[in-house]
């Protein structure tokens, strides 16, 4: 869910910089345009805007992604074009990207959401499962 602290203007010129053309290409001509215009400021907007946000799930996530991706980049001095860059870049770019949009869940939520599933329909099988292989004649 977006805080009202996030500008989507630095959003957009954050994923100017990103230059993930998976996203970028997604994005609308006005937004695009957005994004060209807030290049200059938008990391450090970006980044003071999670941090006063950083107990709400969403920001810390993605203030962590950013992070993530800005050390490979800047402190390790990777180039453009290696793999390990370019995958935290795309992995970025695209929870930016659903953040924008309103549709961004965070990995840890999606993770646990998956296992409960899991369990739930492993409860539900147990039973079924534990006849098919005890007395299978009785269970059909």
């Amino acid at each position: 869910m977006k805080t009202s602290k996030i500008n989507s203007s630095d959003i957009l010129g954050y994923l100017n910089v990103l230059g993930c053309p998976l996203v970028w290409n997604r994005l609308t001509v006005s937004e695009q345009q957005i994004g060209l215009k807030n290049v200059v400021g938008c990391y450090s907007r970006l980044m003071e805007a999670l941090e006063q946000d950083v107990c709400h799930g969403d920001s810390r996530v993605l203030y962590i992604q950013i992070q993530r991706r800005e050390h490979l980049n800047v402190r390790m001095m990777l180039p453009r074009g290696d793999p390990k860059l370019e995958k935290e870049t795309e992995i970025t770019a695209k929870m930016l990207f659903e953040f924008l949009r309103g549709d961004f869940v965070s990995p840890a939520i999606q993770s646990r959401f998956v296992n409960e599933l899991d369990q739930t329909i492993n409860k539900i099988l147990e039973p079924k499962n534990a006849c098919l292989t005890l007395r299978p004649s009785r269970c059909l």
